[in-house]
C-alpha cells in the first residue's frame, strides 16, 4: 500500500521545527531566513522570486511600498576581507613611500537600491556606504594598484592562427599612485596621455572651459617646432614669414653701425650709401626713384632703374644697362643690324653698324619688288631708293652709354 504524504496545515507547537526542505522537484518557498555553511544548486538560485527563467542567479529586490523609490534592500552586496587594501603613499623625491596601510573588510561588489548603480571596492563611510555617483563607481583605496584597466587583443603577426600572432594591448588605463589616464598606453605620463591619433569634432580648450575656436588656449603657448598657419584675415591673426615677406617686403638683413631703417612702399630698407666709388646717393634715394639696389660684385652697389635715360643728378655706372630688343637698325635686307651681346642687365657696350666711306654702285632688285636688293656684297650696303645711288662699305664701332633700346640703366 502506498500513501501520499501531506504537510501539516499549521505551524508546529512547542518549538518544533517547521516543514523540512524537501528533495523532490516541487518548488518550496521559505518565509524565514535560510542559513547554510555551504549552498549548492545544480540549476538556479532565486532570491525574491520564483522565476527560474531569468538567470542562473536571480535576485529580485522587493519594494517596501507601492513606490519604486522605496526599494526594501540593496540588490547585491559582496563583502571581502582585503589585506592592505587601504594603502596611502607620498612622493619622496622620485619614488613613492608608504605612509599608512591597513587591512579591512569592505564591499568588493555592491549594487545600490533605487539607482541600481554598481560599486566596486566601495569603502565604508562610517557605518554606511557613501552614495554611488555613477552607474559604475570604482573606489580604489590602495594607491599602489590601478583602479581600472581595459585591454584588448591586437594583431602583431605573422599568421593568424597562432597565439604568438596576437597580444594583449591596453585600451584604457588608470595609473596607480598618480591616477593618470592612459588611452592606448599603460604608462601615462600626464593626467591624460593618448598614444595614437585623436579626432575631436568640436573645440578644444586649454585653460578655458568654453573654447570658442578649434583650439582655444588661455595662457602662454611654447612651440619648439614650426607652427603652420594660413593667410590672416585680421590684423591680430598670426601668419607665416613667407606671407609677411610677400606683402611687406620683409625685414632686410645686414645693415652697418649707424644705418637707418627706412620704410618704403616696397617695404623697409637700410638707408646707407651706395658703395660704387664716388657715389653720393643712398639706398633710400634709389628706392625713392623706383629703383632697386644691385650689387655688381667687384665694384660696389649701384641703383638699377627701369629707364632709358639717366635722371638728373645721377651718373651711369660705367656701361651697366639692359637692352631690349637686343638688335636694331640694319639695311633693307635685314642685315648689318646694331646689337648688344646679352639680354641681361650687364656692364656692356653696344655694337653699332653704319655706312663707311668706300663707294660703289649695285643693281637693285628684290624679286618682283623694285627698290630693294636681292643680294648684298660682303662689305654691306644701304639702299637709298635710287637705282643708281652709290653705296658704301659698312663699318662697326663700340658705343658707350647707348640709349637705343635701353630699358634699364645702372646709376650711382
Amino acid at each position: 500500500m502506498v500513501l501520499a504524504w501531506s504537510a501539516p496545515g499549521s505551524a508546529p507547537t512547542g518549538g518544533n521545527v517547521a516543514i523540512p526542505i524537501n528533495e523532490s522537484s516541487t518548488s518550496q518557498v521559505k518565509s524565514g531566513a535560510l542559513g547554510a555553511s555551504l549552498l549548492q544548486a545544480e540549476n538556479n538560485i532565486l532570491v525574491g522570486t520564483t522565476d527560474a527563467t531569468k538567470a542562473t542567479i536571480y535576485s529580485k529586490t522587493p519594494r517596501s511600498s507601492s513606490s519604486f523609490q522605496n526599494a526594501k534592500t540593496n540588490p547585491l552586496r559582496i563583502d571581502g576581507h582585503c589585506y592592505g587594501c587601504e594603502s596611502y603613499y607620498v612622493l619622496d623625491g622620485s619614488s613613492w613611500r608608504l605612509r599608512v596601510s591597513r587591512s579591512t573588510t569592505y564591499p568588493a561588489l555592491f549594487i545600490e537600491k533605487t539607482t541600481n548603480n554598481v560599486g566596486i571596492g566601495h569603502v565604508f563611510n562610517g557605518s554606511n556606504l557613501p552614495p554611488l555617483s555613477a552607474k559604475l563607481h570604482i573606489a580604489q583605496a590602495n594607491m599602489a594598484v590601478s583602479p581600472f584597466h581595459v585591454q584588448h587583443k591586437e594583431y602583431v603577426g605573422p599568421g593568424f592562427s597562432s597565439d604568438q600572432a596576437w597580444r594583449w594591448a591596453t585600451s584604457l588605463f588608470i595609473a596607480p599612485y598618480t591616477a593618470n589616464v592612459g588611452i592606448g598606453t599603460a604608462d601615462p605620463k600626464a593626467k591624460l596621455h593618448v598614444a595614437g591619433d585623436m579626432i575631436v569634432d568640436g573645440n578644444v580648450g586649454i585653460g578655458t572651459a568654453r573654447p570658442s575656436a578649434k583650439l582655444h588656449v588661455n595662457g602662454t603657448g611654447i612651440f619648439t617646432g614650426a607652427v603652420i598657419v594660413g593667410d590672416p584675415t585680421l590684423d591680430s591673426h598670426a601668419t607665416t614669414k613667407e606671407y609677411v615677406d610677400s606683402h611687406s617686403g620683409g625685414l632686410p638683413t645686414g645693415g652697418s653701425d649707424g644705418a637707418v631703417l627706412r620704410w618704403t612702399s616696397n617695404g623697409p630698407v637700410w638707408d646707407t650709401l651706395l658703395t660704387w666709388q664716388g657715389s653720393t646717393h643712398t639706398t633710400y634715394d634709389c628706392v625713392y626713384l623706383g629703383g632697386t639696389v644691385f650689387d655688381t660684385g667687384t665694384t660696389g652697389t649701384i641703383c638699377r632703374l627701369s629707364s632709358a635715360t639717366v635722371p638728373s643728378g645721377w651718373t651711369q655706372a660705367d656701361n651697366w644697362a639692359r637692352y631690349y630688343p637686343t638688335t636694331w637698325g640694319g639695311d633693307d635686307c635685314g642685315g648689318h643690324k646694331s646689337y648688344t651681346t646679352t639680354a641681361d642687365f650687364a656692364n656692356v657696350t653696344t655694337i653699332r653698324k653704319r655706312p663707311g666711306t668706300s663707294e660703289y654702285y649695285i643693281k637693285i632688285y628684290c624679286g618682283s619688288r623694285p627698290g630693294s636688293w636681292i643680294d648684298c656684297p660682303a662689305e654691306g650696303c644701304y639702299y637709298s631708293g635710287n637705282m643708281n645711288r652709290p653705296y658704301t662699305v659698312i663699318t662697326e664701332e663700340n658705343v658707350k652709354h647707348d640709349e637705343t633700346n635701353r630699358v634699364e640703366v645702372g646709376i650711382y
